[in-house]
Order: C-alpha cells, then structure tokens, then sequence
C-alpha cells in the first residue's frame, strides 16, 4: 500500500506548493471554502492536473449558504437555518455539485468533506451533528419526524455515498462510525500538535473496529504554525514511522502562503484573533530566522525518499501487527 504524503490547501500559492510537490508530496486536499473564485480554483487544479492526486476538499457546515426550511434541521420546536436536515437529497446535491464538477473535470479519485461544525458561538448556533453523534440529536420535520436518529443517520450516509457515485469518500476530521462506513481514508486532526500512537489514533480506529466490519485508512494531520521547522520535522518523521498511520499531510496556513488571509488582512478582529493563537508566523523556510530553516524543504525530500526503508523493516512488521488489533 502507497503512504499518503499530502498537503491542505487553504490559500493556494503556487511557489510553496511546487516545493512540496517536488519535495515528495504527492496529495493535495484543495479546500473550496477559502473564499477564490471558481475561475481561480479551477486555475489550480489544470495546473497541477496529472502531477499529483488532486482531492476537491468542502466544508459540510455551510453558514453562508441559504437553507430553505425543508432543508433546516427541526428539534421539535425551532429550525436551524444554518444546520442541515441529515435526510435533505438536496442540501447533498448542492453542497457537492462543483467538488463533482472538479471531480468529473479533473480525473480525481476522490471528494473530501470536512464535517467539522465551522461557524459556531458567536458567527451561527448550529447543531454539532456529525461530531456529536452519541448525543441524541434528532430531527423531527416532516421528513424525519417518523425516523430514529439511527434511521436517520443511516440515510444521511446514504444519501451522501449515492450523489459521491464511483469517488471515494476521505472525510475529516470527525469520529463518526456512520460516516466512517462509507470513508476510505481519515484525516486524522487530533495529531495536529500532539502525538502518541495510541492517545491519537488507535484508541478511535479502536472504538470503531468494534463497531464497524472495515475502516478507513489513517493519515496524521501536523500543523504547521504550532512548530518551529526544525520541530515540525521531528514530529514528521515519528509519524511516517509508526505503523499506527497510512500517510500525513502538512497544514499550513500562512507559513507557506504569501496568500493567507492573515498576511493579507493584519487588522481585520479574524486575522488578529487567529494569530494570537499560533506561536509561529514567519514563512516555513525564512532564512536567518530561528524559528525558519531554508533547507527546510531539502530534509522534507530527505524524510520522503527514506519512507520505504523507514517502513520495510522487521520491527516496524512487528509493530504493524501488534496495532493490527487496534485498526
């Protein structure tokens, strides 16, 4: 089986993207959320076209888009106007029609859909349904009323794996068995500033074996700002060598991107609020900067090419089999 080697894309630049593909990066999840034109989206993916796998990547919790009542998520005694019905055919069909179109254009293999709750608190009150789906949450509209939350669930996947047709699902980042059925691989978010084998995979992929006859493949997510580089690549190479995951991807977002939204807009209160949150903002390969190396993407063609030695040896097929039992 090949190891995913990929990378989020948030705010496409093309120089920082052609080093990681020429440093072995060979995945590039393009999120459709960041706010460029579809003009320019498309742009990225004819020129990348062919070099890598390409994966349309959308956000499942849309609070910009219009949701008609029937689309709404009802609890008996309120709509939500930014939480989807999990039975709605056609929140599906719109959410995915241009990741489809990509899809279809591009030769891709696969859809990503992040179903992570974007938008809470202060922006929209939303119902956290994919990641909380332990909690009893139900819809009671007239479409629902008569289904149990497992009924429900159920054709949500339904419905979701029918409009994904022959592309394969690779979801993030949540724990979720009904949508885990239908993945082919997950991308992993609780690796992005700790790691720990067991604390951050297998104790999930564990929890769903028992619950679920096959899994997704794992690949380890690693946030970029929260590293120094030189850390960064530490961390890198205990995950490429762990038998607990099948691929990484780097998150970056604006140590390799002149474009980030961050950089762009310094004064606007999500720019401020966001970067009081990460230790490091300078580019990933800055030089004569401590927290920067410029040969950071020579030692990422370096982890990259030892991959398969890192991963054909004896002890690691020991390993594998010892965490067979947990994914």
């Amino acid at each position: 089986m090949k190891f995913m080697k990929g990378m989020y894309i948030i705010w496409p630049d093309y120089d920082y993207i052609d080093k990681a593909i020429d440093s072995g990066i060979d995945t590039l999840l393009i999120n459709l959320n960041s706010g460029d034109s579809k003009e320019k989206t498309k742009e990225l993916f004819e020129r990348y076209h062919n070099k890598v796998e390409l994966v349309p990547t959308i956000a499942w919790m849309q609070p910009h888009y219009f949701l008609f009542q029937d689309q709404q998520f009802f609890d008996g005694n309120k709509f939500y106007e930014k939480t989807a019905c999990p039975t709605s055919v056609s929140y599906i069909k719109n959410l995915l029609k241009f990741p489809l179109e990509l899809y279809n254009n591009y030769s891709c293999k696969s859809v990503g859909i992040d179903f992570e709750s974007y938008g809470i608190g202060k922006y929209h009150r939303v119902i956290e349904y994919h990641e909380l789906w332990e909690n009893g949450y139900i819809c009671k509209c007239d479409r629902c009323k008569n289904l149990s939350q497992y009924e429900q669930r159920i054709i949500n996947a339904e419905n979701i794996q029918k409009e994904l047709g022959t592309a394969k699902l690779y979801h993030l980042p949540c724990v979720n068995p009904f949508i885990w059925r239908i993945g082919n691989y997950w991308f992993n978010e609780f690796t992005y500033e700790k790691w720990g084998a067991w604390g951050r995979i297998l104790k999930n992929t564990y929890k769903m074996k028992k619950k679920l006859s096959r899994l997704p493949l794992n690949t380890s997510g690693l946030w970029m700002e929260k590293f120094t580089a030189r850390d960064y690549l530490d961390r890198l190479k205990e995950i490429v060598k762990s038998p607990a995951t099948d691929g990484y991807w780097l998150y970056p977002q604006m140590r390799m991107s002149k474009n980030c939204y961050w950089r762009l807009h310094p004064e606007d209160p999500y720019s401020k609020e966001s970067l009081a949150e990460l230790p490091y903002h300078s580019f990933i390969d800055t030089p004569n900067d401590s927290t920067s190396d410029p040969a950071f993407f020579s030692k990422l063609k370096e982890i990259n090419n030892n991959i398969d030695d890192w991963r054909s040896g004896w002890w690691f097929g020991i390993g594998s089999l010892i965490y067979g039992f947990f994914r």
